[in-house]
């Protein structure tokens, strides 16, 4: 997990910078800094580096509502079916924000394994 949480972690970080720094500065360190050869690959991947630009908006602000609304869900779940307090509820709800999925699939791993508890409970 640990790749894949830094991995998420870094990216949405990087598109968050992207996206504050705006067109302007974007569109001149692409030009200034960047190799030719990837210049190239802008314009031949997305047109124009204004819509590299627009992309890269799009991506952060999917990613943060994705990670929010993954949040509420795993908050849900902690508050509802593992019963937790509220100092765990919120720092699941923070892990979760910040990661993303392989947060959120430990949780219903949490879940899973509950469930699996109390039908043994009730069959005995």
């Amino acid at each position: 997990y640990r790749f894949y949480c830094r991995t998420i972690i870094l990216s949405v970080l990087a598109l968050g910078y992207f996206d504050f720094m705006g067109l302007d500065a974007f569109s001149s360190d692409i030009e200034n800094r960047a190799p030719e050869f990837f210049k190239d690959m802008i314009h031949f991947l997305f047109g124009s580096v204004e819509s590299l630009f627009r992309g890269v908006q799009v991506s952060f602000k999917f990613a943060v509502l994705a990670h929010f609304l993954e949040a509420c869900y795993a908050a849900y779940l902690c508050k509802n079916s593992l019963k937790m307090n509220l100092k765990g509820i919120l720092s699941w709800f923070c892990v979760v924000t910040m990661v993303g999925y392989p947060m959120t699939s430990k949780v219903l791993n949490f879940v899973k394994v509950q469930n699996q508890m109390k039908n043994e409970q009730k069959k005995k």
